[in-house]
């Protein structure tokens, strides 16, 4: 097999993993999604991306991953569909390391589809801003950012915060199955996993990313996100898994090793049902 490209946010990155390890200074201070920095150092990042889902899928087809740390070690972490889709473009437009015959698969992991901006048209100028929801962030954020022209656009059209929302979506949806198109015409498979549900009903009910779309399978049971799969079993989160394997206080609420082994398996075995 060629390579495979990877594209997603801090669930693909791997943050969290390196509290598994047996390294000095592990930030156990970390808040929910927070993430510092100046607080992981290289032999960290080497531990976490060592067993993050990535690896272990290219490690089985002994091929090897790209991902959007391999444009700058920390860079990768967090992101949404908009950076994924930048990432893409600087990978093979900019940087030019790689070309697109390098790959035989791209995995797209579906982050939160309110961190990316919304787009819109007023008065014949396009803007592009981010809109907050209740539960973007473990429900942190409860006001949705209005700037001056999205409030004036939202009162020409009268559209309410439903409508807005409705559209943020399909604008994105619309977006994922262009860049899906766009690679299968290269002769690249995509596979889709989603951390939440945002896109999901459109996704399923599509003919083309329907059969991109990757259940997680664990304990017998598919999972549509892989939020429904923590949900299910809390030991699939590192905050509540640390604690039971080493009696840490470890606030992260990211996919724990085992989690990433789950995602790692559902995308290994789906593929091998097309080779």
């Amino acid at each position: 097999m060629k390579g495979i490209l990877f594209g997603g946010c801090s669930f693909t990155w791997g943050q969290g993993l390196y509290f598994y390890s047996d390294l000095e200074k592990l930030p156990y201070s970390s808040q929910n999604y927070g993430f510092n920095y100046k607080d992981v150092n290289e032999p960290m990042l080497r531990y976490k991306n060592a067993v993050r889902y990535s690896r272990l899928v290219a490690q089985s087809f002994e091929t090897f991953e790209v991902l959007r740390d391999d444009v700058g070690k920390l860079y990768g972490n967090g992101g949404s569909e908009d950076e994924t889709f930048l990432y893409f473009d600087y990978l093979f437009n900019i940087e030019r390391k790689f070309k697109y015959n390098d790959f035989d698969y791209v995995v797209i992991q579906l982050s939160n589809v309110w961190r990316n901006d919304f787009i819109f048209e007023l008065n014949g100028v396009e803007y592009r801003t981010k809109i907050k929801e209740l539960y973007l962030y473990d429900h942190i954020e409860k006001d949705v950012l209005l700037t001056k022209e999205l409030d004036e656009y939202c009162k020409l059209h009268n559209y309410t915060f439903e409508d807005i929302k409705e559209l943020l979506i399909n604008q994105q949806f619309k977006r994922l199955k262009e860049k899906v198109i766009f690679f299968k015409n290269k002769n690249i498979e995509v596979k889709i996993i989603c951390w939440l549900n945002d896109l999901l009903s459109l996704i399923k009910n599509d003919v083309i990313l329907n059969t991109s779309f990757v259940p997680l399978f664990y304990d017998n049971l598919n999972f549509n996100t892989i939020q429904d799969l923590m949900d299910y079993d809390k030991n699939l989160e590192i905050e509540h898994d640390i604690l039971n394997k080493k009696g840490m206080v470890c606030q992260d609420k990211h996919p724990s090793v085992t989690c990433h082994k789950v995602i790692a398996n559902s995308l290994i075995n789906n593929i091998k049902k097309i080779i």
